[in-house]
């Protein structure tokens, strides 16, 4: 699903749509993020009008359109690691969910789950940064006797 969005694979991605599926706790059928999308082949869940779906496919492609809408940008951003817009994913979630009963918990999940990923990411290029300034080329590299002999 997320290959289909143009959205790298990362642990926080997977474990933010993981923490996600929980939330919507949900058995309908391919639909583990409790999408209302009709598409051929569907029927309803539930009275709110999730839909059951025929295949995994199915889900995934309803899924993806509908988090491919503009009103789910906030999502996608931060599920690519963009930007963690809390007051843009809030209205996300209650769009998608019709109501706010799970949205604070998620977002602080979420939140939660952004820092540490985050925290890991700047760790992990600050270590790298310290590596390349700490590296010291040798020095018969920068003679110019050396550069010389480089011929085309």
């Amino acid at each position: 699903m997320l290959r289909r969005l143009n959205i790298d694979l990362s642990d926080f991605a997977l474990n933010a749509l993981e923490a996600w599926k929980r939330y919507e706790d949900t058995s309908a059928f391919w639909n583990p993020l409790a999408t209302t999308r009709k598409t051929e082949g569907s029927w309803d869940f539930n009275e709110a009008g999730v839909q059951n779906y025929p295949d995994r496919n199915t889900g995934i492609k309803a899924t993806v359109k509908t988090l491919g809408l503009q009103s789910y940008e906030a999502i996608r951003e931060i599920l690519r690691g963009e930007s963690f817009d809390r007051e843009g994913i809030k209205e996300a979630l209650i769009k998608w969910s019709g109501s706010s009963l799970y949205i604070l918990s998620l977002l602080k999940e979420w939140e939660n789950l952004w820092n540490k990923w985050y925290e890991k990411v700047n760790n992990r290029l600050r270590y790298l940064l310290e590596i390349e300034n700490s590296y010291r080329y040798p020095d018969y590299l920068l003679d110019p006797r050396y550069l010389g002999t480089v011929t085309r």
